[in-house]
């Protein structure tokens, strides 16, 4: 039986609370979620904060596709989270085949959104995949994820060349290499991920 990728993820409405859930009683007005993906559809459960008691769950995403998972294959997604996300506080399990990280809701969404784009077994039919953050949380306007699945460069060689001429053209920051799928990663403004979006078509080639 092959295992799927889960995330567990730890965060707190209020980003300067940074207390574990069980170490003390957080403030009324903070509310604390817990997410957990990828076997099933991920939910998040919204506890109160006074009390730690559960009050309703949300779904956020689709459940994965129980696909093999190798200490390597989740190195590169925490790489990848990390640096579209910026989330600084995420660590691999690779007893569990688990992700564990904590950070704002709006960064848990991006990962949960990201963990599901790269927990597949195979270049998906879609090659291009896209993620709108809500306004205003990231700098700059730097609200759009987006996942490019290169049909004809399946090279590590190949996939670091694209991602270095993207970068140096585009000026695109928030860009990773994501190999077990042959995708490029990235976060930008609306006219940065459409810039990026041509040049990409461009480039793969496989030549």
């Amino acid at each position: 039986m092959t295992r799927s990728l889960r995330a567990v993820c730890q965060f707190l409405a209020a980003p300067s609370l940074v207390l574990a859930l069980t170490a003390a009683p957080l403030a009324a007005s903070s509310t604390a979620y817990v997410s957990v993906c990828c076997n099933a559809p991920s939910t998040a459960s919204v506890f109160n904060a006074s009390t730690l008691t559960q009050s309703r769950s949300l779904v956020t995403g689709s459940g994965g596709d129980g696909i093999a998972v190798t200490p390597l294959r989740i190195q590169e997604t925490v790489n990848a989270i990390r640096a579209i996300a910026e989330i600084v506080r995420l660590m691999p399990d690779n007893e569990q085949d688990a992700m564990v990280l904590r950070a704002e809701p709006f960064r848990v969404a991006l990962a949960d959104w990201l963990v599901h784009q790269m927990d597949q077994e195979t270049v998906p039919a879609s090659t291009t995949q896209e993620y709108h953050i809500p306004p205003g949380s990231y700098p700059g306007n730097n609200n759009v994820a987006r996942v490019f699945f290169l049909a004809h460069t399946s090279s590590s060689q190949g996939l670091q060349g694209v991602l270095s001429k993207v970068k140096k053209t585009t000026g695109i920051e928030r860009l990773m290499p994501y190999p077990a799928l042959h995708a490029v990663v990235l976060r930008s403004t609306d006219a940065g991920v459409a810039q990026a979006a041509q040049l990409i078509q461009q480039l793969d080639t496989g030549q």
